[in-house]
């Protein structure tokens, strides 16, 4: 071009603004400019001094920009060199600012790039690039204080330095320095600045140009870009596949520069902690929350905050939710810690309100008259009347410090208002009596659902001896509103002899007794012989009746586990007489030729329905669940006679038909696996052993479902997908994951300090088919789990007696859990019983090693309410 562009329109304009700003010269963009610069290079400036936290949001200087204004220098510089001062390093910082304002001054001739680049290995710093400036600056520093001008470029030319650069680089770094000397609060550090210090400092200066490794030297940068780490880096790995943090290739890094070339390059890095990003990136943060909860440990509304930086998650930690929301923290904290009484407190009010709500839920079960009442919503009312900005346990103490908590002890009228409760056991009893048969009842509150109303248990030795007729009678609780019911059934000419009819059921029930052999014939008689009313059989409609007023029968077999269950005993007694019988075992046959197939290798026979009608035995009919069995060399569809057997099967039979629909994508896995034959000295089967249990734990976790039934393509189709997702990269995570078990455990046995109980606890922990017991997402824990057991070690070598007490507390429940474990379970019960093993290990961490954490709230309290809830299950 005839003329320069002129600078104006070329420079950045950071520095400009915040001078402008200083000076309350107005604003830039309607500054009478000769040669006004674009727009967007106003929005550019503006953006880097607000990432530089030198301006608000009202793009007025802050503390920090009113600072910077008074240096004269490149913003981003004077403000690497404020935190210097704040760190104590602004001796080495003012020699990697300088660096970067300038080009670098190592060179690499073409024709002696590998010469140069083995002559600047040794500057390199396995942490820093920046602190490769500062290995050149004090070589050559060391150099000029004797050398001659001469001596000086033959070094320069011996190390592949620019002489003129680094004359360059000493004039800016003396300009700079003699500029600080002349501004009142700037001390050069004599002592030399740790690494902590003089990289906080430069980070402040480059906030935008930070990334997250993703892999190997793959990082994922600000604003969702990919950037590789420059190969001339000395934190450059050839560690191509690597996971975050191995191969020395470090998690999260800062760069002077992010440069495109043949692709994104990151040049000048250094190795950071997302934890600085957190505190001097606070301004350009981005928080996000997940659900708040009550933390029973903590006795506190925690909630999980997410911190990102450019779209880069650099933090995430539990905080107090009254931070965020303190009504809503209050609310939380009524509704989850006071109401269900999961928080501790010796305060009395919480006790005695538990015990009440407790006593009306008991109620609420038996006596339908109390539905409306909602127990925990009026509990939470009556909590906050009273409390307010009250969402922890300190909270709690500190508002009832030097007064009595009698306020907050709730009576039956706050939490059922003018509803009253007048019954007692004889009125809704835990057992009936039939013929000197002490029959279990259950009462349970779920309208809609089979369980709903008065269940008795009856043994299946009984079920044809029980005359259904007895049933008839219920519970003494419920005849007065199962006689109302049937009274406004009668035909109008009836019915409107016996008004008021509630009045009549009233008394009715109090008088009624079983004179004949039905309840019905019975109500009649004593209707006939106390009103002179004369009813017929046919004139009663029970088919009005709900099904809490019917008697529910569940019929228990072996070991108390129910066989048949419903409302109509005699209907149930005859489906147990034919089970099994021929024309049933000709009906399956006919279904099977139908439905089943054998060798399937692909999902070639659509959705077969949920379950299908084979026949009807005594009017109920019976059905067969389609469901997968795996084979040798393929795949059967089968019928099967239960729900649950369909869905035992088809969980191996889906498992098997992911395998053949991968198998090339496998085959690979398993070759990647051959690994794992590094282990075999701290594994004690054989390799071959590992590697088959290895492929069949990664083949449960890819192509597991938490619903198998009903079969469906479109299941199968996603599960296919995801698990091409989850194979990439999975081996090499998988072998480190398994390869730090085993290490784990090596160490904790040859550390020479064994408790007693500790090979129990290694074999509970990781016994040789651990891969067989463990799912996948539980391996990570484990690693938590021997880290607490390392712990104990370490701590019952010192003391014993303490480590001795803290076993007891766990003894108390692994007794329990070995109970339970040992008894014949149902699916469901048992998969109880595998999370109560979890809860147990999470229980271990907080008692021998709390300060690792644990994965979830955990507490006796917990364990016992999960203990009850076991018990209380159908085995």
């Amino acid at each position: 071009p005839e003329y320069t562009q002129p600078e104006i329109q070329r420079a950045n304009l950071a520095e400009v603004i915040q001078r402008k700003i200083n000076l309350k010269l107005g604003d830039i963009e309607a500054f009478p400019f000769i040669d006004p610069p674009a727009k967007a290079a106003i929005a550019g400036g503006f953006q880097l001094l607000s990432q530089l936290n030198a301006l608000d949001e009202n793009r007025a200087l802050t503390p920090i920009g009113r600072a910077m204004a008074r240096l004269p220098i490149d913003p981003t510089v004077s403000r690497m060199l404020l935190q210097a001062r704040e760190e104590q390093a602004l001796s080495e910082v003012l020699v990697i600012a300088a660096a970067i304002s300038i080009q670098d001054p190592r060179e690499r001739p073409l024709e002696e790039q590998d010469a140069a680049d083995q002559m600047h290995r040794q500057f390199h710093d396995k942490n820093s690039d920046f602190l490769a400036y500062l290995n050149i600056w004090n070589a050559y520093h060391d150099k000029v204080e004797s050398a001659s001008q001469n001596q000086l470029r033959k070094f320069c030319k011996a190390h592949y330095l620019s002489y003129m650069r680094m004359r360059e680089w000493r004039d800016i770094h003396a300009q700079i320095r003699e500029t600080l000397n002349e501004i009142k609060g700037f001390r050069f550090n004599r002592e030399p600045a740790g690494y902590d210090a003089i990289h906080r400092a430069v980070l402040t200066g480059l906030l935008s140009s930070v990334a997250h490794q993703e892999e190997g030297n793959i990082y994922q940068a600000a604003r969702s870009r990919e950037v590789m780490i420059f190969p001339g880096s000395g934190l450059f790995r050839p560690n191509k596949g690597k996971k975050p943090g191995e191969g020395g290739a470090p998690g999260w890094l800062v760069a002077a520069e992010i440069v495109e070339t043949s692709r994104l390059f990151a040049r000048t890095v250094a190795r950071i902690q997302p934890e600085w990003l957190a505190e001097l990136g606070s301004h350009l943060c981005r928080a996000s929350y997940d659900q708040p909860y009550f933390n029973a440990r903590s006795g506190r509304v925690l909630v999980r905050e997410k911190l990102t930086l450019y779209g880069l998650e650099v933090l995430s930690r539990r905080i107090p939710y009254s931070r965020i929301n303190a009504r809503e923290a209050t609310e939380i904290f009524i509704r989850e810690a006071l109401v269900p009484g999961t928080v501790h407190t010796p305060h009395k009010f919480l006790a005695h309100n538990i015990r009440l709500c407790q006593k009306i839920e008991t109620w609420q079960t038996r006596a339908r008259g109390l539905a409306d009442v909602h127990v925990e919503e009026a509990a939470a009312r009556f909590y906050s009347r009273y409390l307010d900005d009250v969402s922890s346990l300190p909270d709690l103490n500190r508002f009832l410090k030097d007064k009595a908590d009698d306020f907050l002890m709730m009576q039956e009228e706050d939490l059922l208002g003018t509803t009253r409760t007048d019954f007692d056991q004889q009125t809704f009893p835990d057992a009936l009596d039939l013929d000197g048969n002490k029959l279990a009842l259950s009462y349970a509150y779920r309208p809609g659902q089979d369980e709903d109303g008065i269940t008795v248990k009856l043994p299946y030795k009984l079920a044809h001896a029980v005359d259904p007729e007895i049933l008839e009678w219920l519970v003494p609780g419920l005849l007065e509103e199962k006689i109302t019911i049937l009274l406004r059934s009668l035909p109008k000419s009836i019915r409107k002899q016996l008004v008021p009819i509630p009045a009549k059921a009233q008394r009715i029930a109090a008088a009624l007794k079983p004179t004949h052999p039905t309840f019905l014939e019975s109500l009649q008689d004593h209707i006939r012989r106390h009103y002179h009313i004369q009813i017929q059989v046919s004139d009663w409609n029970a088919d009005d009746l709900p099904d809490h007023l019917k008697m529910r029968v569940d019929i228990q077999g072996t070991n108390d586990q129910s066989v048949a269950a419903g409302r109509d005993l005699q209907q149930l007694t005859q489906r147990l007489e034919q089970h099994d019988t021929p024309v049933e075992l000709d009906a399956w046959k006919k279904a099977a030729q139908q439905w089943e197939r054998e060798g399937i290798t692909t999902w070639d026979f659509g959705d077969p329905p949920e379950r299908i009608e084979v026949t009807q035995a005594g009017g109920v009919p019976l059905y067969g669940w389609p469901g997968l069995r795996r084979d040798e060399g393929g795949v059967s569809l089968r019928l099967y006679k239960s729900r649950a057997e369909a869905e035992a099967q088809s969980r191996e039979g889906f498992l098997g038909l992911c395998t053949l629909a991968l198998r090339d994508e496998l085959a690979w896995l398993r070759r990647e696996l051959q690994e794992l034959a590094q282990f075999k000295t701290r594994y004690q089967g054989s390799s071959l052993e590992l590697r088959t249990q290895a492929f069949e734990h990664l083949e449960r976790y890819l192509f597991h479902r938490e619903q198998i039934l009903p079969l469906r393509q479109e299941d199968f189709d996603a599960v296919l997908v995801e698990a091409k997702q989850r194979l990439r990269g999975l081996a090499p995570r998988f072998i480190s994951l398994v390869d730090s078990l085993l290490e784990a455990r090596r160490e904790i046995l040859l550390s020479g300090r064994p408790y007693r109980g500790l090979d129990a606890d290694l074999e509970r922990l990781l016994p040789d088919d651990f891969l067989a017991r463990v799912p996948f997402h539980r391996l990570s824990h484990l690693l938590r789990y021997l880290k607490a057991v390392e712990v104990r070690t370490e701590r019952a070598a010192t003391d014993p007696r303490k480590d001795a007490q803290k076993a007891e507390l766990i003894e108390v429940y692994q007794s329990q859990l070995e109970k339970l474990a040992g008894e014949t379970n149902s699916p469901e019960r048992a998969a109880q019983i595998e999370e109560l093993r979890w809860m147990l290990e999470e229980y271990r961490v907080s008692v021998f090693a709390q300060e690792l954490g644990t994965a979830h709230p955990i507490s006796p309290k917990r364990l016992d309410k999960k203990i009850e809830q076991i018990r209380q299950m159908k085995r």
